[in-house]
């Protein structure tokens, strides 16, 4: 029986979608041919259309050497990340389904298609590698993919537009007494992001936004978050109206910092006991870092005001800040002991499971906590991984730490 190959041509930013209307899988040399020509048509220039010629070409090549084969083309998704994998994944599943392959021939054109890797290796050997340029320096359509990412990243985004942003308003409405705060705000801001406070706001908001369940047990604490949160804006104010100058601004800052603090602690703790409840104990641990994090924070910007207010020395806030470290030290263990027995746990099956580039493989299907073997359901196999070659985090179970 001759040997089945799969010719794939992955589209991770959907090109093919957007400029055609066309959606995948696109299975087969016909079908190929045409949505290849009439991208080509749309837009000449576009690496893709040339990228689904060539794979055609291949295709043919090894149908002459005697192999069973066929060409697919799946996309993904304009927003890259979680939101592609999992489309071309749903798409990988229909074209294996279509055609049984032994092995996949990957034809890409070096952007951004090379890291769906591990999914395809999920689904079957990738036994050969063929990267298509056209009219292109490789190094040059990586360097434009870089840019073009990071402008999205929702990490620097807010460096190259929302700091400067801040900045302005505040200079516009402070005059020269901005120009502390301003860099206090641009110091906070960089130790939330080497703290990650960032991601624990961030995540804060968007499950505001989205709606928190209060009929779970941890419905008390989202209220009195809220209730923080309130506290925080009107006793910011008040210390700014009440009393004048620096001092005012100073105190500002320490309530509003203190009662938000306290807000994302409630949050946070009404957080853990609601995922205990819904079987995803493996986010506790996470949980218990973040909480750790905003008391840092807190007592560093609260130590940082007294400073510029003079009513404590540099030499105080040293101390602050190794004692912080060792105390996030000490929690952090905690929550690296609570995370190690989750692998070994039970509570896992049901979890999604992702390679360490962040490609879907697919869900915890078993848990043996005395071998301590996790075996992981995907596509149409079981993939058996050792509980120390994997990680949990906020996305499920991470393979290949």
């Amino acid at each position: 029986m001759a040997e089945k190959l799969l010719v794939l041509v992955v589209d991770r930013d959907d090109d093919i979608g957007t400029k055609t209307g066309i959606k995948g899988p696109i299975i087969g040399e016909e079908a190929n041919l045409d949505v290849a020509t009439k991208l080509a048509l749309e837009d000449p220039e576009e690496s893709d259309a040339n990228t689904i010629f060539a794979a055609v070409k291949i295709a043919r090549e090894l149908r002459r050497q005697g192999k069973s084969v066929e060409v697919a083309t799946v996309t993904g998704h304009r927003n890259l990340g979680f939101l592609a994998d999992s489309s071309i994944n749903n798409q990988l599943k229909v074209v294996f389904q279509n055609f049984p392959a032994d092995g996949v021939v990957f034809v890409t054109d070096g952007a951004e298609d090379d890291q769906v890797v591990p999914l395809i290796l999920s689904y079957a050997p990738i036994v050969s590698k063929r990267t298509v340029v056209v009219k292109q320096v490789v190094q040059l359509e990586r360097t434009y993919y870089i840019i073009k990412n990071a402008l999205r990243d929702k990490d620097i985004a807010p460096i190259l537009f929302g700091v400067p942003g801040i900045a302005f308003l505040l200079w516009a409405l402070l005059g020269n007494l901005a120009v502390k705060l301003i860099l206090g705000l641009i110091g906070l801001y960089f130790v939330a992001i080497a703290t990650g406070l960032d991601t624990v706001v961030g995540e804060w908001i968007t499950a505001i936004i989205r709606g928190i369940s209060f009929r779970g047990p941890g419905a008390p604490f989202y209220l009195i978050s809220l209730a923080m949160l309130i506290m925080a804006a009107y006793s910011g104010y008040r210390n700014y109206m009440a009393i004048p100058g620096e001092a005012g601004i100073y105190e500002m800052v320490r309530s509003i910092v203190g009662f938000s603090a306290l807000s994302a602690i409630l949050y946070l703790f009404g957080r853990s006991v609601d995922t205990h409840r819904q079987k995803k104990a493996f986010l506790i641990g996470k949980y218990i870092r973040h909480m750790a994090i905003v008391m840092i924070v807190w007592v560093i910007v609260d130590a940082t005001m007294k400073i510029l207010e003079g009513q404590a020395a540099m030499t105080d806030l040293y101390i602050v800040s190794l004692t912080s470290i060792l105390f996030y030290v000490v929690v952090a263990q905690i929550a690296a002991m609570f995370e190690e027995s989750i692998k070994h746990s039970r509570k896992l099956i049901g979890v999604e499971a992702y390679s360490h580039g962040g490609a879907r493989i697919g869900r915890v299907k078993d848990v043996d906590p005395e071998k301590g073997i996790i075996v992981i359901s995907s596509g149409k196999k079981d993939i058996r991984v050792t509980a120390d070659k994997i990680s949990v985090n906020g996305h499920g179970v991470i393979v290949g730490v």
